[in-house]
């Protein structure tokens, strides 16, 4: 089982910073680990401090069924998610909720790709997500080979700001 060192995320303005549960960075490394060597991702849930620069990832999903996962790309489905976002911020009286995508690059680097950075964007303009600065995160590398994040903040006004690890990363 591959240990998860690091937490918190800064980008280098000190503007943002991401904080990852734990549990949620093992689930991650499992599902991508359990995929490999094809892509595979979902959406995270968490909570952003009242200013929105501050955002805590409680959790990932896996991807739902309608997901399409091949070598070099994933495409996260949307079968049953609209359901479980109102139930979960329904039950957290309206403080957990979706904050963003996951997904990884087997054998691969952190980084993303045009296709990321066009979907994160899509995500931040779009009002019904509720989520103008959502949040990338990509698990790059192998179980063999070690683990990478990338940690990334997609802003409606500053675009895709890239965020490092205040500690040991993964």
């Amino acid at each position: 089982m591959e240990q998860v060192l690091s937490r918190k995320w800064l980008s280098d303005c000190h503007r943002y910073t991401v904080t990852i549960d734990k549990k949620c960075l093992g689930k991650m490394l499992r599902i991508a680990s359990l995929s490999h060597p094809a892509e595979i991702g979902g959406a995270l849930i968490g909570r952003y401090t009242h200013d929105g620069f501050d955002a805590f990832v409680i959790s990932a999903t896996g991807p739902p069924g309608d997901s399409h996962s091949q070598r070099s790309t994933f495409t996260r489905g949307a079968r049953g998610l609209a359901k479980f976002f109102l139930r979960l911020y329904e039950k957290f009286a309206f403080g957990l909720h979706y904050v963003g995508e996951w997904h990884s690059h087997p054998c691969g680097l952190p980084n993303p790709s045009g296709i990321d950075d066009e979907s994160l964007m899509r995500i931040s303009r779009y009002d019904r997500a509720n989520c103008s600065e959502p949040i990338l995160i990509i698990v790059g590398g192998s179980p063999n080979m070690g683990r990478k994040l990338g940690v990334y903040v997609y802003s409606r006004a500053r675009g895709r700001i890239r965020l490092t690890p205040t500690g040991d990363d993964i």
